[in-house]
C-alpha cells in the first residue's frame, strides 16, 4: 500500500512537470510567431516607404517642377502682355488725341467759313446768343462782392443760407461763413456729426503777419493768416459785419489789422486758393443791418441787395398743425448794381435798381440756425442780482 501511494505521488509530480514544460514551449512558440510577424511588418513598411519615395522622386516631383515652370512662363508672358497692352493703349490714346485735335482745327476752320458765307443771316444767330449770354440771371448769385441789407430778423442770414445751399448743390463746394448758420447733421454710418459749410473765426483768420524783405528788414502786413479750404469756397460770407468791425473803431489797431486784411482779400479774391481745379473766390457776401460800410470797402461792392423776408402760415401748414405758426416762405429782394453810364458830375458809386424779384425758400428749416449769434452772449458770465423787497403802506419797492 505504501509503495502504491509513493508511486501515485511520483506520478503526480511528473505530470505537473510535463504540463509546465509544454506551456513554456507554447509561450516560446507564440513569441517567435509575434517576432516573425513584426519582422514582416517592418519589412513591408520599409518597402512601402521606398516605393512611395521612389514614386515621389520619379513622378510627382517632375510633374510639380513642370507645373512651376509653366506657371513662371505664364506669369512672365502675362506681364509682357500687360506691358504691350499698356503701350498700345497709350499710343492709341495719343493717336486719337491728335486725330481729335486735327478734326477740331479743321472743324473750326469750317465754322469760320460757315459764319462768313451766311452773312447777313448769321447776324440773327449772333444777336440771339449775345442776348442769351447777357440775360438777367439771379442777381444774388452773380460773381462779385455783394452787400445784403435787412433789419434785425429781416432775412439776411436765412436768404444767405439758401444761397450757399444752392451753390453747394450746383457746384459741389461748400462755403465759409463767420457765423454758425448751419445746424449739425448726424451721420449714422460714421456715428459723427458734420456740416456742409465751414465756420471760421474772423479774428483768427485775418490779422498782422511779420514779413522780411531781402535786406532782412521786418515789416507787418495785414493779410490772411492761413489759407481757406478750397472745398468750402463756393462763397465767402461775413455775417453781421458791422457788429464785428464798426467803422467808428477805424483808428484802433485791432480794427485796422483785421479790416485791412479783409479788404486785401477782396481785392485779391481771384488769386486766393487758385489751382488747376479752383479759380479763386468768385463770390464774397457782407451782411449787415444798415447800408454803411468803410469807404474803401463800400467802393469795392459790386451789388447791393435789400431783403424783406416773407413770413406766413400757409393753409396746408395750418391743416397739418392747426396752429398759425409763421415760417419762412421766401424773400422779396431788391437788387442794385452800379450805374455803368458814368457821369463825372455825379458820384462814381451811383446805384440803379437791377431787378426786383421774389426768391422762394428751398432749404430745409431744420438745417438753418436762426440764432447764430447766440453763442457769443450765452458764453458771457451771468449777472447775479440781490433782491430786497420792502413792503410799505404805498406798496412794494425794489432797493
Amino acid at each position: 500500500m505504501i509503495r502504491e501511494d509513493d508511486n501515485l505521488i511520483v506520478d503526480g509530480i511528473s505530470a505537473s512537470t510535463s504540463d509546465n514544460i509544454s506551456k513554456k514551449a507554447q509561450f516560446e512558440q507564440e513569441i517567435k510567431i509575434i517576432e516573425s510577424s513584426k519582422w514582416l511588418q517592418d519589412k513591408y513598411t520599409k518597402a512601402l516607404m521606398n516605393i512611395t519615395d521612389s514614386y515621389n522622386k520619379k513622378v510627382l516631383e517632375p510633374i510639380g517642377g513642370s507645373i512651376d515652370k509653366i506657371y513662371r512662363i505664364l506669369e512672365k508672358s502675362t506681364i509682357a502682355a500687360a506691358s504691350i497692352y499698356d503701350l498700345v493703349l497709350k499710343n492709341l490714346t495719343i493717336l486719337g488725341q491728335k486725330m481729335l485735335e486735327g478734326y477740331t482745327k479743321v472743324a473750326k476752320q469750317f465754322e469760320i467759313v460757315a459764319r462768313f458765307i451766311t452773312i447777313p443771316g448769321s447776324y440773327i444767330y449772333y444777336w440771339f446768343i449775345k442776348k442769351w449770354s447777357m440775360r438777367a440771371r439771379t442777381p444774388i448769385l452773380a460773381e462779385g462782392v455783394h452787400l445784403l441789407i435787412a433789419t434785425m430778423g429781416g432775412g439776411k442770414s436765412s436768404i444767405m443760407f439758401d444761397v450757399i445751399e444752392e451753390l453747394r448743390k450746383t457746384t459741389g463746394f461748400g462755403s465759409s461763413v463767420n457765423t454758425a448758420i448751419e445746424n449739425k447733421k448726424y451721420n449714422p454710418v460714421t456715428n459723427s456729426y458734420f456740416r456742409y459749410h465751414d465756420h471760421f473765426d474772423m479774428w483768427d483768420k485775418f490779422g498782422l503777419e511779420e514779413q522780411k524783405n531781402k535786406h532782412d528788414e521786418v515789416r507787418y502786413v495785414a493779410t490772411l493768416r492761413e489759407q481757406f479750404d478750397p472745398n468750402f469756397l463756393a462763397a465767402l460770407v461775413f455775417d453781421e459785419f458791422i457788429s464785428s468791425l464798426n467803422r467808428r473803431n477805424n483808428k484802433t489797431t485791432d480794427y485796422n489789422k483785421v479790416f485791412l486784411a479783409i479788404f486785401n482779400l477782396v481785392l485779391h479774391k481771384r488769386h486766393v486758393a487758385k489751382d488747376d481745379l479752383f479759380n479763386g473766390i468768385k463770390r464774397i457776401y457782407f451782411l449787415q443791418q444798415i447800408d454803411a460800410l468803410d469807404g474803401l470797402l463800400d467802393a469795392s461792392i459790386d451789388y447791393k441787395h435789400h431783403i424783406e423776408v416773407d413770413l406766413d402760415c400757409t393753409y396746408g401748414q395750418w391743416l397739418l398743425t392747426g396752429m398759425l405758426t409763421k415760417n419762412i416762405l421766401g424773400w422779396h429782394v431788391w437788387s442794385y448794381k452800379k450805374n455803368k453810364k458814368r457821369n463825372m458830375k455825379k458820384k462814381s458809386n451811383d446805384w440803379v435798381l437791377w431787378k426786383h424779384y421774389y426768391r422762394p425758400r428751398t432749404f430745409e428749416t431744420e438745417d438753418f440756425e436762426s440764432i447764430n449769434m447766440g453763442d457769443f452772449y450765452n458764453n458771457l458770465p451771468q449777472q447775479k442780482t440781490k433782491y430786497n423787497v420792502k413792503v410799505e403802506r404805498e406798496g412794494a419797492r425794489w432797493t
